[in-house]
């Protein structure tokens, strides 16, 4: 699922500090977000692409049938977002464990969102996902 791959990518992301002084945008966010100005409308523009994007691959993942069409897609997308930044916090106050923790969480609510297209047993942990992944690519010949 193309959500999973962007929730991942974002976590790594931060795993790999490919900011040495944090994350940037959400640092800036937070600092200039209620402002006017040109730095506020581009850092606007891209928590709204961010947004946006986990919005059109939860409804990707909801056209393929892979998520349940409840809770909608932007519902959905905010709350993935809100773990994805919770984890960044908790990182950032010394848990040395949040990253890991938000894969599971995001299972987790796959798990709830999950139609009968991929099975529960899936989202169990990141091991089995990890392996219904790498079996998934094996038969589309990835």
């Amino acid at each position: 699922m193309r959500v999973w791959t962007l929730c991942d990518l974002w976590l790594r992301h931060l795993e790999h500090r490919a900011f040495p002084s944090g994350y940037f945008f959400t640092g800036a966010f937070m600092e200039y977000g209620e402002r006017r100005g040109p730095l506020a409308n581009s850092l606007r523009a891209v928590m709204k692409t961010w947004l946006k994007a986990l919005d059109r691959s939860i409804q990707q993942a909801q056209d393929r049938k892979q998520l349940l069409s409840e809770p909608n897609a932007e519902e959905t997308a905010f709350e993935l977002n809100a773990l994805l930044i919770g984890a960044y916090w908790a990182e950032l106050a010394g848990s040395g464990k949040a990253y890991p923790a938000a894969r599971v969480s995001v299972l987790n609510r796959f798990r709830s969102w999950a139609s009968n297209r991929i099975a529960s047993r899936h989202f169990k942990s990141l091991k089995a996902w990890n392996r219904y992944l790498k079996a998934r690519a094996r038969r589309s010949g990835v």
